[in-house]
């Protein structure tokens, strides 16, 4: 869903503070300029950055062998040396931000108008805070895909920083064989951005995890209750966000965990680097890889018509769809009625008088599965804040029209 995409190259582990990287096509893009100086490195893999008050020789000693680890896991070799540069505090986040340009604050703004029209956001809700908060809080290293370097949030060589250098160097190693800068991306109106941040943040987090299963018990604590403190540190910002851009910030690297998880243990390794190449085309598919198997690609829909100028549009996908449903219809129902999901389209715009409104029709499997999600659909606009009416166009076909909160709505 391009309304959502904007916040779906922030990494996160399911926790508020993650070890995190901004490779995906979202608004945001990956590049930064890193300052210092550049020292020549020993061997693929090892760093060519700068250490943030520390020993950068133990920098480099630990990238190679972590590099070593991420080899060894994805059966891939470094093609040449990854710098990785650690920083802190209000330089992390210069680097995070440093090439977000007016245009795509302007396009964020314009994403946001699909959250405010469901009711997802309050009305007026400034999408450029929320997302500085959420990225600049959330994000605990990135890979840059101009430079090829990455950028870790930290100054010590302790177990946080060295679970986020294990997943950052598994973005570096699949872009030197891969190619993670898709900016043609970043305008899809499908699901493809979403579904290859999906893949990359999915094989990200399986070398990830599979690190972690080396640590002792003990490590794994110290680890846990590192990552704990820096969610607390940045707790006061991230109330500040959205449920919304949490939720969909956590969705692919949960999601496709599971997904690259399914098809490496199914499959094997030369699958998951298929992925790459062939990206699932839905996010049905990410959450079913047998679909992805399959092939099974989504139903063509006719886009809604709008009632005034086109500010975003594109597919909801089967993931927001449970999402949108699961803010008013309890969870097990939301994703019951939108597992049937065989594909949609929705536009968005704003009505003569400013408020922010979309239109959405979704084709279902089958008519029970329409039914299913016109039910959960009429719990939902009476519940939600947004001013929604649901429509039947036929047994699997259903529509809704819905625009930012009625006045004197509290939600």
């Amino acid at each position: 869903m391009a309304a959502v995409a904007i916040v779906a190259g922030a990494c996160s582990s399911g926790t508020a503070t993650t070890d995190a990287s901004v490779v995906s096509t979202t608004e945001v893009p990956a590049t930064s300029t890193r300052p210092g100086t550049t020292a020549d490195a020993a061997s693929p893999g090892t760093t060519a950055g700068s250490a943030a008050g520390g020993d950068q020789a133990a920098v480099e000693a630990e990238v190679a062998t972590l590099s070593a680890f991420v080899e060894q896991q994805r059966g891939l070799e470094f093609k040449e040396p990854v710098p990785v540069h650690l920083a802190e505090g209000q330089e992390f986040e210069d680097l995070l931000f440093a090439t977000v340009t007016d245009e795509d604050w302007e396009d964020v703004a314009d994403e946001g108008v699909v959250l405010e029209a469901l009711g997802l956001v309050p009305p007026g809700t400034d999408m450029r805070a929320a997302l500085t908060n959420l990225l600049g809080a959330g994000v605990l290293g990135f890979y840059d895909t101009e430079t090829n370097e990455l950028v870790i949030r930290g100054a010590e060589l302790d177990l946080l920083t060295r679970n986020t250098m294990v997943h950052e160097l598994t973005h570096a190693l699949d872009d030197q064989h891969f190619e993670l800068s898709r900016p043609e991306l970043a305008t899809a109106t499908d699901e493809s951005g979403f579904t290859f941040t999906a893949v990359a943040e999915g094989s990200a987090r399986h070398v990830e995890t599979a690190w972690q299963q080396t640590l002792t018990p003990e490590e794994r604590k110290a680890r846990e209750r590192a990552e704990l403190d820096q969610g607390m540190e940045q707790v006061d910002r991230l109330l500040q966000v959205p449920q919304i851009m949490l939720d969909t910030m956590i969705a692919p690297y949960t999601l496709g965990q599971r997904f690259v998880d399914d098809i490496v243990e199914t499959d094997g390794q030369q699958a998951l680097n298929d992925a790459f190449v062939t990206l699932p085309s839905t996010t049905e598919q990410i959450m079913d890889p047998d679909k992805y198997r399959a092939g099974e690609t989504a139903k063509p829909v006719p886009a809604p018509t709008a009632e005034g100028e086109v500010l975003d549009e594109g597919i909801i996908g089967q993931h927001v769809t449970a999402l949108l449903l699961g803010d008013e219809v309890p969870g097990r129902v939301a994703r019951t009625a939108a597992e049937g999901w065989g594909g949609d389209r929705f536009v968005a715009w704003r009505s003569a008088d400013g408020k922010a409104c979309m239109a959405a029709t979704w084709v279902m499997d089958t008519p029970d599965d329409g039914d299913e999600l016109r039910t959960a659909l009429d719990e939902w606009a009476a519940g939600t804040p947004a001013d929604a009416t649901v429509t039947v166009v036929d047994p699997s076909t259903v529509s809704i029209r819905s625009c930012a909160a009625r006045a004197g709505a509290t939600g």
